[in-house]
């Protein structure tokens, strides 16, 4: 009785909404040149007796471009309609017409639907132009930077006033609501966006960063946000749950015909340069593109715009990277077969320093590591993916993606640390090599130990696979059967030569000085995976989904690790010539050398229920997983070989989402299950790095995390105002973590894993932004509470529970004013960390962070542009002095526009002042870690920028 009652509680708001009609949907496009979609296209149903109408449509289901407040004259039509029809037997003649085109007319039966079927795609209708046009007319009002249309949220992107020469991510950046992080995620109020789209297609395989980099802002008309269906949910005309939400960038029109070229080049101060190369053509069928970068800049900042960049978000070190790619994206004009994919490749060479102070938090008292770290690294890789599709009107779809991607890497690192009982200031590297030398009695007193270490690794690694998908929409009915198989393959093969030499306390004899050689091969994992899903439309807008999949998962990794202490030629290694196998082979140590072999069977079973109205949407998936893993391990005396089986009870994200006028409620949960790695639960010990020594724990349990998410949206379409609210809870429990105890004499950690309760967070936020006049205000207020949950022991093997509470406020204002060409911009943001323990030891923290600013665009006589940008960033509340920071930061640019703007002429700025600093500052339950990087803020650019545009006849 009581499954009967969760099944009622499931599908009762579905069975309340339902209705028994018939969905025909539709697309009307121009039947010359690019194939546009038709504006005021009106659909007739008829009768086919008696020519009656029986219905009565537009093309405009989707999207308006209500760029000019008050204005109807500025809607853009995607060509698109629905018309819902009453579930009767019947035959039909659909008339489209519209001004300026000649009509058409198309019979459509739909006798033969069956009694479960809800959609009846037309396809396309294409209408001749008429002989006669009438005059274009243009309406001029205010400019509005966003709205809402539907479920789709618009940003107009001529209403942001942008730096000369800015590329999308500029333009990202000053959208209300939108964070852009700096690896290229996309957050819209504080949703994650799946997938960077151009104009609905998607652009190298989803890699946001190679659009937002390279794709210019000037040839973007507007980005709209929306939940756009996937390939089963167009197939069978209903939501089946697997939408993506999306950001999808929409070019102007004079740039969605013909090509368009980008070139970039620049010198500056310090033997900065950049270059830039990005090229697009469409075609009615293609979208074609293709870009090329060399620079060693290294740095995401941009003159004259509001960013969330800080000075610890500087990057580390000097980078030249040469990069290049093209993307295809091709669809036949009946939308039948669909055809894409992307190329690219990238060669880096990297030099870069980071010191790191440590303060760890111990039982009695704390210790103070000093690290110091220089690498050189070089690496070059390459990357495909391809995709084709086919799919007819019937409901029959077959795609095929393969996949090749590959790495190769050269490295050379050395470190030079050191670990003391007290806290030193001014410590170098030139300090802790020498300390031996009779100039440093009192820090050696205090010393517990040193380690310089030299390594050299190079490798190469490569994955490859394919993903063959089919989906079947059963006769007279929009039920849905997917087949999807998958195979992947990885492979890797790295060799590393490592030199160590370790002193403890105040004895100046090395107590280990060891040549080591690393060589990890075979490495390679394999997964042969096959799923088949069932999609039944219970009712109008309610599907039921059934699904199995079978994972075949195979993994063999070797490590084996040779001792060397007697080579004469290390030296030689380290510049990239490799020891002999006499040399090598009879001094391994099998103690830390090891070969694993894995076998997984996993068989997944899902239920999916999704309901989607236009106010309403449901949506459950609820997966059983049955883990069957079979370890062979073998280490030194150890060779084990045991079988794990379980039951993993997974809840992918749950979601109520309802809306009604202005009002939005979204509700969503979700359960998932974390299962420790095998060999970590194998009884062996690990003593490659001889200060941090490793165990596994057979007893180790799977961890299990609860994530839910409550918001408030509410919209006011007449002042363009939005406000949500939002709560969120998270919680831990059997967390897999690597407590440890510490040897205050010798500095050695050991180590292992452990399953720790009471790691927690919960949080809320309130976001607000409206126009106003001629400009936008926003605001954005956080708390958050985090409790973190590590174990650490002291001089015995029992561990204490060490919880760091971390409390975090945050407040962002954001103002923008536009009068006439100009702009003016006002950012500030504070944050609040209130960081307590439950150790005795532990120093209470209560830091502030200020960052403010004004940022502006000038349009100035003689066609210069002046845009620039002065942040204040201020620090307080830390215990050392040294982080209690000012820092006053001036960037500038100045353009000039040549050629009618063909030509930009660009000098660029930053850090003007010359007062940027290079520390960043972290804190867990274990340590609290200070960062010093080689960065090299300050420096002057000049560069060009040069656009063309070529259009074909008729279109310009």
């Amino acid at each position: 009785m009581k499954w009967k009652l969760c099944i009622l509680f499931f599908l009762l708001p579905s069975l309340v909404f339902a209705k028994d009609n018939i969905t025909v949907t539709g697309k009307v496009l121009e039947s010359q040149g690019f194939h546009n979609p038709v504006p005021f296209a009106t659909i007739r149903v008829l009768e086919v007796a008696d020519s009656t109408i029986v219905a009565l449509a537009s093309a405009d289901k989707y999207i308006y471009d209500e760029y000019i407040t008050g204005s109807d004259n500025q809607k853009r039509y995607t060509g698109e309609f629905s018309i819902d029809l009453p579930r009767e037997e019947g035959k039909y003649i659909f008339a489209v017409s519209s001004i300026g085109y000649e009509p058409a007319f198309m019979n459509v039966d739909l006798t033969q639907l069956g009694k479960r079927e809800y959609l009846f795609q037309l396809g396309t209708i294409y209408l001749a132009t008429a002989s006669k046009q009438l005059d274009e007319v243009t309406v001029k009002a205010s400019k509005v930077k966003f709205y809402n249309k539907g479920d789709t949220l618009v940003y107009n992107a001529d209403a942001f006033k942008l730096a000369e020469g800015s590329m999308l991510d500029a333009l990202i950046q000053q959208m209300p609501g939108v964070e852009l992080k700096d690896d290229g995620g996309i957050y819209v109020g504080g949703k994650y966006v799946d997938e960077l789209l151009l104009n609905g297609r998607r652009f190298f395989d989803n890699n946001k960063q190679l659009m937002l980099q390279n794709l210019a802002a000037y040839t973007v008309k507007n980005i709209e946000v929306y939940n756009k269906r996937g390939m089963a949910s167009e197939l069978a005309g209903a939501d089946l749950g697997d939408s993506q939400y999306v950001m999808d960038v929409k070019l102007k029109k004079e740039f969605m015909a013909g090509s368009s070229i980008n070139i970039e080049g620049g010198y500056g101060s310090e033997d900065r340069y950049l270059g830039r190369l990005f090229a697009m053509m469409f075609t009615p069928k293609g979208q074609y593109a293709a870009y090329f970068n060399i620079n060693n800049l290294n740095d995401s900042r941009k003159p004259g715009q509001q960013t969330s960049w800080t000075p610890e978000k500087m990057p580390t070190g000097v980078r030249k990277t040469i990069s290049g790619g093209f993307d295809y994206n091709v669809k036949t004009l009946d939308n039948r077969w669909e055809l894409n994919g992307n190329i690219n490749g990238e060669t880096a060479r990297e030099t870069d320093g980071t010191d790191v102070v440590r303060n760890n938090y111990l039982v009695t008292g704390s210790t103070y590591d000093y690290q110091f770290n220089r690498s050189r690294n070089k690496s070059w890789s390459l990357n495909t993916k391809h995709k084709i599709y086919y799919k007819t009107p019937k409901g029959y779809g077959i795609a095929a993606e393969p996949f090749f991607n590959y790495r190769n890497w050269d490295n050379y690192s050395e470190d030079i640390n050191a670990t003391f009982n007290e806290s030193f200031n001014n410590v170098t590297t030139d300090f802790v090599r020498h300390i031996y030398d009779g100039n440093s009695n009192g820090a050696l007193k205090s010393l517990i130990n040193r380690n310089l270490t030299l390594n050299r690794q190079d490798g190469h690694a490569l994955s490859t696979g394919m993903n063959l998908w089919q989906g079947i929409r059963m006769p007279g009915t929009n039920d849905l059967l997917v087949v999807n198989l998958i195979g992947k393959y990885n492979n890797r093969h790295d060799e590393r030569f490592n030199r160590y030499e370790i002193n403890y306390g105040q004895d100046a004899v090395p107590a280990q000085t060891v040549n080591r050689y690393f060589k990890n091969n075979p490495d390679f994992n394999s997964n042969l995976a096959a799923e088949v899903s069932y999609s039944r439309t219970l009712a109008r807008s309610m599907v039921l989904t059934l699904s199995y999949r079978y994972d075949h998962l195979y993994q063999k990794a070797a490590s084996d690790l040779f001792l060397l202490e007697s080579l004469e030629s290390a030296d030689d290694f380290l510049f990239g010539k490799m020891p002999s196998v006499f040399d090598y082979e009879a001094s391994l140590d099998r103690n830390n050398s090891y070969l694993r072999r894995e076998t997984d069977n996993n068989h997944r079973i899902t239920v999916g229920y999704s309901y989607a109205t236009q106010n309403l949407h449901i949506q459950y998936n609820l997966p059983v997983t049955l883990k069957q893993q079979q370890l062979d391990y073998e280490r030194g005396r150890t060779d084990t070989a045991f079988t794990r089986k379980s039951v993993v009870f997974d809840i992918g994200e749950a979601l109520f989402d309802w809306r009604k006028g202005n009002h939005r409620l979204i509700w969503s949960w979700g359960l998932k299950s974390q299962t420790p790695d095998l060999v970590t639960m194998v009884n062996f010990t690990d003593d490659t790095d001889p200060l941090y020594i490793t165990k596994g724990n057979p007893d180790l349990k799977n961890a299990l995390q609860f994530n839910t998410r409550l918001q408030y949206r509410l919209t006011n379409r007449e002042t363009r105002s939005r406000m949500a609210i939002e709560g969120r809870y998270s919680v831990l429990s059997n967390a897999l973590s690597q407590g440890y105890t510490y040897d205050t004499r010798t500095g050695i950690r050991e180590a292992s894993y452990y399953n720790v309760n009471g790691n927690w967070s919960a949080g809320g936020r309130i976001a607000y932004g409206q126009p106003i006049g001629g400009g936008l205000i926003s605001n954005l207020f956080a708390a958050l509470h985090t409790t973190n949950v590590d174990l650490v022991g002291q001089d015995s093997p029992q561990l204490t529970r060490s919880k760091i509470y971390n409390w975090n406020f945050s407040d962002e204002f954001r103002a923008e004013y536009r009068f006439g060409k100009h702009q003016i911009g006002l950012n500030v943001t504070a944050q609040h960390d209130r960081f307590t323990s439950n150790r005795t030891d532990f120093s209470q923290q209560n830091t502030w962070t200020v960052q403010s600013g004004l940022n502006a665009v000038f349009e100035l006589p003689a066609n210069f542009q002046l845009a620039t940008d002065f942040t204040v960033y201020n620090r307080r509340g830390y215990t050392d002095a040294r982080l209690n920071t000012d820092n006053f930061v001036w960037n500038a640019r100045l353009t000039y526009r040549a050629l009618k703007g063909k030509l930009l002429l660009m000098l660029d700025g930053y850090d003007i002042l010359h007062d940027l600093s290079n520390v960043s500052y972290t804190i867990n339950a274990q340590a609290r870690t200070e960062t010093y990087r080689t960065v090299l803020p300050r420096y002057v650019m000049f560069h060009a920028q040069w656009r063309f545009n070529s259009q074909p006849k008729g279109k310009k």
